[in-house]
């Protein structure tokens, strides 16, 4: 049995400290990470077969089904690492350690990756479940001997080392359906938010669609609208450098996509370069005051106008475009946004992983342009519109924030014995750990005395040793 480690409340009644070790199948390799070094390499994968898990596939409580594989023959030659429904896999690299989830009873053969562990529980002991739940637990996060500056780590004897708030057995039971109950109630609360946020987006869309055809100003009819390429309609457009620029503490602000938003410069995401770089990626043109910047990879077609006197300069992905005086910044943010010009470059995207646009493609995009003071309109509208939409999608984030937070309300809750009622007749924990720790030992013990017995075939005292040990 483990000490009570530091920074927790006392445990309630009938119920222990356990090392995860302690918890473990007696079973060879029941606790074990993936094979490193040349072992199992990229190289080894193959298009199928028996899976890989990786680091990628450990959710916080959830397996993430991506996928990798090794052939049949590898798989073999790895069988030690190999995991079965029922482990628990374990992250060990990463933030919040220990990550855990359970392995999938659909996963078929498979085999851990260097960085994770698998950890099958010992027959008589806690389900499944539990452990896993109290892996994820703040009393678990909190209390777990995690190593190594910047990129936190685990080793298997920190994993075995873990202790573990035992309940007694039936009401662990209770505990697993009363967490699942409510993480069930939180999933339907917050996909119904996220339909909300997708909701909002289309809302965006359609105003923005309605706005530059002219259907939300009366009297500004599209009709007699130019239509222009943005070639045709700006001073000058250039490409971003397709250098990477090498990026420092302080300096000159440089915008790349992560710092774009559907009409909005995310200034504390700026990255910055020196004196030297700027200069350099700057010589064709300085950014100003009404530019448009235009992603045309990554997040294609997001649109952002410069604020007045923007540090800048141009990071990857991005595109510059100064309009002509007749053709307002901040109207053409919208229009290369709009639903009309997405159809247009929809069948020119290029790429499966990362999808981009050509920069003579973005040139020949065609733009729904009217007199500017109907252009002034037309923004007005649109920015007060998306002013409510960007209020109501703030108050939505928020929100998702603390119903993930309550993840691990419920789970402080659960393994603080705050979430169903104790039963006094319930058998202790300390009389489970007990009955594991005996039948682990007791198999041992058979085996010592059926070898002694093998080898003094006929022994009567060995004969009578074997039987009063039955």
């Amino acid at each position: 049995m483990s000490e009570e480690p530091v920074d927790t409340p006392s445990l309630p009644s009938g119920w222990v400290w356990a090392s995860l070790g302690d918890l473990a199948s007696d079973a060879p390799n029941s606790v074990t990470d993936g094979p490193f070094g040349s072992k199992l390499k990229t190289a080894h994968y193959t298009e199928d077969g028996p899976r890989v898990v990786r680091l990628q596939n450990i959710g916080d409580g959830e397996f993430v089904d991506a996928r990798a594989h090794v052939s049949p023959e590898h798989f073999r030659d790895l069988a030690k690492h190999a995991v079965k429904p029922g482990d628990i896999l374990i992250a060990m690299l990463g933030e919040n350690l220990p990550r855990a989830c359970a392995a999938p009873c659909d996963l078929g053969p498979a085999i851990v990756k260097a960085d994770c562990a698998k950890f099958t529980p010992h027959p008589s002991g806690p389900s499944q479940r539990y452990l896993m739940y109290a892996l994820n637990s703040p009393v678990i996060r909190r209390n777990a001997v995690v190593h190594g500056v910047g990129r936190p780590r685990l080793n298997l004897s920190e994993i075995k080392a873990i202790s573990i708030p035992l309940a007694p057995r039936p009401e662990q039971d209770r505990i697993v359906a009363e967490i699942e109950k409510q993480f069930t109630r939180l999933d339907a609360a917050i996909a119904a938010l996220k339909r909300v946020q997708a909701n909002l987006k289309r809302y965006r869309a359609a105003v923005l669609k309605a706005a530059v055809e002219g259907d939300l100003t009366p009297g500004a009819s599209a009709e007699h609208w130019k239509v222009e390429t943005v070639e045709d309609l700006a001073e000058k457009t250039v490409d971003c450098s397709h250098s990477t620029p090498q990026f420092g503490p302080s300096g000159r602000a440089c915008l790349d996509t992560n710092t774009m938003r559907p009409g909005v410069l995310m200034l504390s995401r700026l990255r910055y370069v020196d004196e030297s770089t700027y200069q350099a990626r700057t010589r064709r043109l300085v950014p100003q005051e009404g530019d448009v910047v235009f992603a045309r990879e990554g997040t294609v077609g997001t649109a952002v106008v410069l604020p007045p006197e923007p540090p800048v300069c141009l990071g990857q992905r991005v595109m510059l475009i100064r309009p002509l005086p007749h053709v307002r910044g901040a109207y053409l943010q919208y229009a290369l946004m709009s639903p009309k010009i997405k159809t247009q470059y929809a069948q020119k995207l290029l790429g499966s992983t990362v999808p981009h646009l050509n920069v003579g493609d973005v040139k020949k995009l065609l733009v729904l342009v009217p007199k500017v003071e109907i252009q002034d309109r037309i923004v007005q509208v649109i920015d007060e519109h998306w002013s409510l939409a960007a209020a109501a999608e703030e108050g939505l984030e928020s929100t998702l924030l603390r119903m993930g937070r309550f993840r691990q309300t419920i789970l402080n809750l659960a393994f603080g014995g705050r979430i169903v009622p104790q039963d006094p007749t319930d058998e202790p924990a300390s009389m489970l750990l007990n009955r594991i720790r005996s039948e682990r030992v007791l198999p041992a013990k058979h085996h010592r005395i059926i070898r002694g017995a093998s080898s003094k075939r006929g022994s009567p005292a060995a004969v009578e040793t074997l039987s009063q040990d039955q």
